[in-house]
């Protein structure tokens, strides 16, 4: 098991939580910690939570007394603490808070409401060593409650605080006692001969009652901590890569991104069948006011299939089971006509939204890891249905083989320039009104997936159907290629036609407004409202004119139809207009403005290169995509941006973000087009922005600034760890796990890597891979093809 030396500039993130593999978690009630080494008050070691918000903070911290001198700050101390254990949810710290003295401080979440610790003290000089050890407890109710202060509990004084429903009692081994400091803490005098040792177990717990405290305390004091270490440990090597690259940055960020996903997960619950997972685990998170789960908020109250696929980037191989049981939730949320939920909840929160067309992408990897075909066969038919269902006419309106997306949130770039209703430069288009290469894209992979499905369970019925399906698909993104602009682009859901942004009028009173515009092609309106308030306001705006076949043609834009944010109103018409004869304003409130215009079908984003990703493109397409669009308006330091920059922007400093999902989409297409340079490039980009946020922030943000890198969004998202499976396929690997290894091209990297899979190593260099299997069998491989490595699997 490796040893991390970490330090306070280095790459870090010590959030510390229960870890489902191991150990009971409540979804309802589940205290998270945080170490920090620096900006506590006071300047300490400290760990804190907020117990989900239930109180302002809860506090612990140790300091020590040397010859008159209080070291508690670890800027001060003789050896700052490095961490050289790191789990989700145990840390283990070295230190020295003076010379004379070395430390190592472990901590250890037992479960969602139980944390301990154990200090070890050694002295490695020659002279005795006499200093006091205090561990101090801080706790700042919200409202009523009392704060951490030491009471008797029988022969044992323990640390006891008050707050929202919570006792928390501290209870610690070793004989210590109350102490004196200006913080409420147990002290002891500790006298260490040369080369001596002694060691202080404690352990925090906080239930509703402090006698349940104080008895759960004592006996986690009591486990073995060896024993519980080792099977942490044995959960680690099975499940997780150990990745060396001889840069100890990079190393420190697989691992702590693999402890995130890892943490990140909880058990089945009346509403799944299946182990699922949360999007963060923060101090500020996991108390449910309600009891229920249903006052969660979008970290918490479910996920989608897009942050499955991610989550499978950064756990595949070791954990494919838990990524088969996200399969089998979605499934469980099947309607009868085959409908998937976009984002079921352990809670039972539904979204009544179609899912995003990834689950047979996912389950047909997760069948390559682990070759089930009860599992298989099991999952089939409902991935199917759920095929299917999209063609239906709730999501495909004008059945032309093309679906159209709900929500903006469903799509999975909702601040698309397109569909975003939080910037005032971007339109606010209802999608159902627009037909978009990204969801036929997705559409295209699952059918690639159903059809090895159905060819390995035999399912020969459907084979030809998904064929026509696929090809009807390919051919309608290709209809939507643009050879000027050299991307593809979006469409007119009901017209398929393709036009650019024409403002036909701008108003700001009452009053009728002759246009008498001819609209080639004929298209649907946009109307955008802006006032001096964040009121909403009511609006009526009647619309005259004519359809494509010159019949009259009319429209009325009332109050419930306009959307509201942050005091700008959008609506986009359901008429379509090839002539517009005059504009009625009746009702706008003073001050406020409006503008009519059609809709802008070439503003880009990130998943109009997503036909890469699916293999759609023709190659002389696909070097333009790369080659020129990509190139000069995706493409910036730390990755790609999710919509080209604008001027506005830039100059304003809210330039698009680098989402790191959809450039590991975009960044997969260009593996399968031979583009691996560029991947390589663009993965060095995010491993820069992360490695930044790490050291500068000790955590991972949900997106990074494209031209500075600075971590943007929620601290410790998912979506903002780097992506393990696209560093293996960047190294060649397409498939590891227990019994078959595919390889498709040498380390394309300047240095070499070594991953560790349970007790298969692979070391890449420039000319060779070298493959040592569980039997110590060296296969090498040259890099000629791809080539295929079959073994027997080891005995358990």
């Amino acid at each position: 098991m490796r040893t991390w030396n970490l330090g306070l500039n280095d790459p870090l993130m010590l959030t510390l939580c229960a870890d489902a593999r191991i150990c009971p978690v409540d979804y309802l009630n589940d205290h998270i910690w945080q170490l920090s080494f620096s900006g506590n008050e006071p300047e300490a070691l400290t760990l804190s939570t907020t117990f989900g918000l239930r109180v302002r903070a809860m506090r612990l911290f140790p300091r020590f007394l040397h010859k008159d001198k209080v070291f508690s700050a670890p800027a001060d101390f003789f050896q700052p603490p490095r961490v050289t254990r790191l789990f989700p949810n145990d840390i283990e710290v070295r230190f020295s808070p003076f010379r004379g003295l070395d430390v190592s401080a472990e901590f250890r979440v037992f479960n969602s409401q139980t944390i301990g610790g154990r200090f070890t003290f050694h002295n490695p000089s020659i002279l005795s060593e006499n200093f006091t050890f205090e561990w101090c407890g801080l706790l700042t109710p919200l409202k009523d409650g009392e704060g951490m202060r030491v009471v008797q509990f029988g022969i044992h004084p323990v640390l006891q605080g008050k707050a929202d429903g919570l006792a928390p009692v501290c209870f610690i081994t070793g004989g210590l006692r109350a102490g004196s400091g200006p913080y409420p803490c147990l002290t002891d005098q500790v006298s260490l001969s040369p080369g001596g040792m002694r060691q202080i177990v404690w352990a925090l717990v906080s239930l509703p009652e402090a006698s349940q405290s104080y008895e759960t305390a004592r006996q986690v004091c009591a486990r073995s901590w060896e024993a519980d270490l080792a099977r942490i440990q044995l959960t680690h090597r099975s499940e997780c890569l150990e990745i060396t690259t001889g840069n100890p940055e990079w190393d420190a960020v697989f691992n702590l991104s693999q402890r995130l996903a890892a943490s990140l997960f909880f058990p089945p619950s009346a509403h799944l069948p299946r182990s699922s997972f949360v999007l963060a685990r923060q101090p500020d998170h996991g108390f449910s006011l309600r009891g229920d789960g249903s006052d969660y908020n979008s970290l918490w109250n479910g996920v989608t299939a897009l942050d499955c696929w991610y989550l499978s980037r950064l756990v595949l191989p070791g954990m494919a089971e838990r990524l088969a049981g996200l399969v089998e939730n979605f499934l469980s949320t099947a309607d009868s006509r085959g409908q998937l939920d976009w984002k079921p909840g352990l809670a039972g929160q539904r979204s009544r939204r179609m899912a995003q067309p990834l689950l047979a992408h996912l389950a047909w990897e997760i069948y390559q890891v682990q070759p089930d075909l009860k599992w298989l066969s099991k999952v089939y038919p409902g991935l199917l249905a759920f095929f299917r269902a999209w063609f239906s006419a709730r999501h495909d309106r004008d059945q032309d083989g093309f679906p159209e997306w709900e929500h903006p949130y469903q799509s999975g770039l909702e601040f698309s320039p397109l569909f975003d209703v939080t910037f005032p430069a971007s339109q606010g288009v209802e999608p159902t009104l627009v037909e978009t290469p990204a969801l036929p894209a997705m559409l295209f992979g699952e059918a690639a997936s159903l059809l090895k499905m159905a060819a390995v369970l035999g399912e020969e019925n459907d084979k030809e159907w998904l064929e026509a399906r696929q090809k009807h698909l390919a051919d309608l993104i290709e209809g939507l290629w643009n050879e000027e602009e050299g991307i593809y682009t979006h469409r007119d859901a009901h017209t398929h036609a393709v036009s650019r942004a024409e403002v036909l009028l701008t108003f700001d009173g009452r009053g009728e407004y002759p246009l008498q515009r001819s609209l080639t092609p004929p298209a649907r309106l946009r109307l955008q409202l802006e006032t001096q308030t964040e009121l909403t306001r009511r609006i009526h705006i009647r619309l005259k004119g004519r359809d494509a076949f010159g019949n009259p043609l009319e429209e009325e834009i009332t109050p419930q139809q306009v959307s509201w944010l942050h005091g700008s109103g959008r609506y986009t018409g359901q008429a379509v207009f090839s002539f517009i004869d005059t504009v009625e304003v009746l009702n706008l409130h003073p001050g406020d403005r409006g503008r009519l215009a059609t809709i802008d079908f070439f503003d880009e984003d990130i998943s109009l290169l997503l036909p890469l990703w699916a293999g759609i493109p023709t190659m002389d397409h696909a070097r333009r995509l790369v080659n020129e669009t990509m190139r000069s308006r995706y493409l910036q330091p730390y990755g790609l941006v999710s919509h080209p920059l604008r001027g506005q922007q830039t100059a304003s400093g809210q330039n698009p973000p680098v989402l790191l999902p959809w450039n590991v989409l975009i960044g997969e297409g260009l593996i399968r087009y031979g583009y691996l340079s560029e991947a390589v490039h663009l993965f060095d980009g995010w491993m820069k922005a992360i490695i930044q946020s790490l050291k500068k922030e000790h955590a991972f943000r949900a997106a990074y600034h494209p031209i500075s890198g600075q971590g943007m969004g929620e601290k410790n998202v998912l979506i903002g760890a780097a992506p393990l499976g696209f560093f293996l396929r960047l190294l060649g690997v397409r498939l590891l796990s227990d019994f078959r290894i595919i390889l498709t091209h040498l380390n394309p990297f300047s240095f070499p890597v070594t991953v560790q899979y349970r007790r298969i190593t692979l070391t890449f260099l420039a000319d060779g891979t070298r493959i040592t299997l569980p039997d110590g069998q060296v296969i090498v491989y040259q890099g000629n093809s791809p080539q295929e490595i079959l073994f027997s699997p080891p005995n358990p």
